[in-house]
């Protein structure tokens, strides 16, 4: 299975959103983060995006909850090729703020690339 192209010789990533870690994150907020960073992936022109729903679809829910906040290659190598990804990115937030109302949210996107086996780190604040 190939990366898809666009007919005139460039190629389309394959890219997957596979999910959020989330520490003392009131869970009334969690779906509205993830509705976020679909929209982050999913408006980015020249590639292919998934959402965490086919992920789980090809793997099993056990296997992505698994991959979110590892390091462990092999499991993230073997999630991208079963899926069909070139990369998979996951979220690890906590919430930082010493108001029980307020959110503050620091952490990391991660972005595995399965051709080059390298993690990519970004952070949150």
């Amino acid at each position: 299975d190939q990366p898809r192209s666009r007919g005139r010789g460039d190629v389309y990533k394959r890219q997957a959103f596979i999910g959020t870690k989330f520490t003392k994150v009131p869970e009334v907020h969690h779906d509205r983060i993830n509705l976020r960073f679909h929209r982050l992936f999913s408006e980015q022109m020249g590639i292919v995006y998934m959402g965490p729903n086919p992920v789980k679809d090809s793997v099993g829910q056990m296997a992505v909850d698994s991959a979110i906040g590892t390091s462990e290659k092999d499991l993230l190598a073997r999630i991208a090729q079963d899926s069909g990804a070139d990369h998979l990115f996951f979220a690890i937030l906590d919430n930082q703020s010493q108001h029980e109302d307020r959110v503050m949210l620091v952490g990391n996107v991660v972005r595995y690339d399965l051709e080059t086996n390298l993690f990519y780190r970004m952070e949150v604040l």
